[in-house]
This record gives C-alpha cells, sequence and structure tokens, in this order.
C-alpha cells in the first residue's frame, strides 16, 4: 500500500512539474476540494436484521482533491479520493493510504470543432443515470476506464457519445484474467436530442458487455473461466417532456444474449412518472418502475433468464435508498416492481425534506426451499 501511495505523490509532482513547463498562454490550471463527512445509524441496510440485534454506528468521511488542467484544445484532470470510517486503520502511522484511490483520470482531446476523444479513468452518467451513474450517494464514487468519442452539435442540440473498454485485474503472460462481475470488455453508444423548443428530450442507449464465465456461489458470481466470454447487450429509449411546472418521465430496456453463468437472456426494464412542481419549493411525483423477474417454476428456468439487471447504473435511489432491492436480479431473479409517490420540499436554500411512500412487489413468484410465495 506504501508503493501505492508513494507512487499518487511522484504522479502529482511530475504533473505540476510538466505544467510549469509549459507556455502560459490560453490555459488554466482549476483545483477543487470536496469533503463529505456522515454519521450512519444502521439497523438492517441491505438485510432485514435478525431479532434481538442492536444497532451499528459509525462515521464516514470521503474526501476527494481535484486538478483540472486545459491548454487549448487539450485537457488533463487528476482527482483522488479518500474514503475510510474514523477509527478504521487503528494507529494512523500505518497503512495510512489504504483507502486512498484514483477516483478520475482522463484525457480530453478536441480534434475538430464538433469532435473530440476522452480517455482513461472517468465519470459516465447520462439523464437520471439509470444507465450509468457517478454514484455520488455511495461511498466510494463510480468511475470507468473507457475510451469515449464525442460529438455534440449545439446548434441543433444532437449529442452522440460511444465508449470502448478493456479490463484486467492483473498483468498477465496469457489467459487475461478479471474478477469482477461487470464486464470484462465494455461498450457502448448513447444518441441524444431535443425537439419543440427543447420541451422533448429522446435519447437511445445501446449498451454491449463481453462477461469473463463464471458460476454462482453463495448469491455471487465468482469468475471461474478466463477463455469463456458471455456477451449481452441493451438497447432502448429514454424520454422527457417538459410544459410549464409538469414534466413526464419515461424509458424502456430490453436487454438480450448471455448470463455470466452462461444461461440465455431476455429481460425487460420500464418506468414512467409525473412530477408536477406546485410552488418553486414544493414538487410531487408519482410512478411506476418494473424489473422483469425470472419464473423458477419453468422447466427452463435453469437455462433461461428473464430477469433484468442493471450492471452500472443507479437502483437503491429509485427504489428506496434501503439496498433490498436494485434491480431485477436482487430478488433471487424474482424482479421487482415499484409504484412509488414522492413529495420533496424545500424551505430553504439548499435545504429539502424528502418523504417518499413505496409499494414494493415482485415481478414473478418468489421459490423458496421449493415453495410459491408472492
Amino acid at each position: 500500500m506504501k508503493t501505492k501511495y508513494n507512487f499518487i505523490c511522484l504522479g502529482l509532482c511530475l504533473f505540476f512539474l510538466i505544467i510549469s513547463n509549459i507556455d502560459l498562454r490560453a490555459q488554466s490550471l482549476d483545483v477543487s476540494g470536496e469533503s463529505r463527512t456522515r454519521g450512519y445509524f444502521s439497523h438492517g441496510i441491505g438485510m432485514i436484521p435478525p431479532k434481538n440485534i442492536d444497532a451499528a454506528t459509525f462515521i464516514e468521511q470521503r474526501t476527494r482533491l481535484n486538478f483540472d488542467f486545459k491548454r487549448n484544445k487539450l485537457q488533463f484532470y487528476l482527482g483522488l479520493e479518500d474514503t475510510r470510517l474514523w477509527g478504521q486503520e487503528g494507529n494512523p502511522s500505518l497503512d495510512m493510504d489504504m483507502n486512498l484511490g484514483v477516483y478520475q483520470a482522463f484525457v480530453n482531446y478536441q480534434f475538430a470543432n464538433k469532435f473530440s476523444v476522452q480517455f482513461g479513468r472517468q465519470l459516465i452518467d447520462y439523464n437520471n443515470e439509470r444507465l450509468f451513474t457517478k454514484g455520488n450517494w455511495t461511498d466510494w464514487g463510480n468511475s470507468f476506464d473507457m475510451a469515449v468519442f464525442h460529438y455534440f452539435n449545439k446548434n441543433d442540440n444532437v449529442k452522440i457519445d460511444i465508449g470502448m473498454g478493456a479490463s484486467a485485474s492483473d498483468e498477465t503472460a496469457y489467459n487475461t484474467i478479471f474478477e469482477k462481475d461487470v464486464a470484462k470488455y465494455l461498450g457502448y453508444m448513447y444518441y441524444d436530442n431535443f425537439f419543440f423548443d427543447k420541451k422533448l428530450e429522446l435519447a437511445v442507449f445501446s449498451i454491449f458487455n463481453g462477461l469473463q464465465g463464471g458460476e454462482k456461489k453463495d448469491n455471487k458470481i465468482i469468475t471461474t473461466d478466463a477463455k469463456t466470454i458471455y456477451a449481452n447487450a441493451l438497447v432502448g429509449p429514454y424520454v422527457r417532456f417538459n410544459e410549464g411546472n409538469l414534466q413526464l418521465e419515461g424509458e424502456f430496456y430490453y436487454e438480450f444474449g448471455k448470463t455470466q453463468t452462461g444461461r440465455d437472456l431476455s429481460a425487460t426494464f420500464y418506468a414512467f412518472s409525473a412530477s408536477y412542481n406546485v410552488v418553486d419549493s414544493l414538487i410531487f411525483t408519482l410512478g411506476y418502475e418494473r424489473n422483469s423477474g425470472t419464473d423458477w417454476s419453468r422447466n427452463d428456468s435453469k437455462d433461461r433468464s428473464t430477469a433484468f439487471r442493471n450492471y452500472y447504473g443507479e437502483g437503491n435511489e429509485y427504489l428506496g435508498y434501503l439496498c433490498y432491492f436494485v434491480d431485477g436480479a436482487s430478488t433471487n431473479e424474482a424482479g421487482v416492481q415499484d409504484a412509488y409517490c414522492d413529495i420533496q420540499y424545500s424551505p430553504l436554500p439548499k435545504f429539502w425534506v424528502n418523504p417518499v411512500l413505496h409499494f414494493f412487489f415482485t415481478a414473478q413468484d418468489y421459490l423458496k426451499p421449493g415453495l410459491k410465495v408472492k
């Protein structure tokens, strides 16, 4: 861990050494920071707590330091992130960098008027962050090691992004290993446009996942086969309409291909909501979403999955923040349906109260020791 800490320090020194020797004309360097400290009182996050179990209390702190250097059509960005619990490390003089990491590290080059390319570790988030999210609510932020080609036509309000990435857990001479349950090879295309004086927004997503073969153990996917790559894809539209104080939002995605364990995959997700801004400080929202699930009573369920899985997007923000449900695969593939009512009230600037009422039910019967449970 000391090596990692020294490498980051060396990188910062080289970064400032390089920019100090560059012509200072037409360039800028922005340095920013962020610190988030929050206390937890947890009695069953992600699970229903057993009887006679005391709640957990702890304090977590996330600190970020960002360097953004721009010169003409070139941009260098480095973002460091440190996340730790108070008292987690005991003696602070030992392993002091155990939670320090690189949150973002990318280069962006605008090689034409409407075209640019950005490669390295970067944030990827679009629209409501349903499919890709920066995960700002979570302990560690969510970033991606990718190369992304951007096209943006300001006059026509057209945006097109194409991203590609290949991941590995370690340097090897053969058999690239990636010990994660997300894509070893990831690619996506994103199209976004506005119509009717920007009242209507239409976006279309297409995501490709190349997953290293694995098997399920204790409700977790363990990668076991470096030679086998199972591919699946997702495609679908996102639509948002604004008229005065009313906002309508809807999306539909179809997921197909193979799961990481080699089962045939055919799953769907759809959601729609209506929000009304009563006054500037009060917004009411009614919505419904459905993550499809697998009917385990079917004879082909062992070889075929119809549970929608959200690999990189936001789940708990829409499904109650308690992490009981994240997507259609989080209920032993029974799927999730959610009808909800959301009220956001902001009596003071930068302060709001947000009560939400959820009504959850599965999309398929849930099998528990062979018995159907609605």
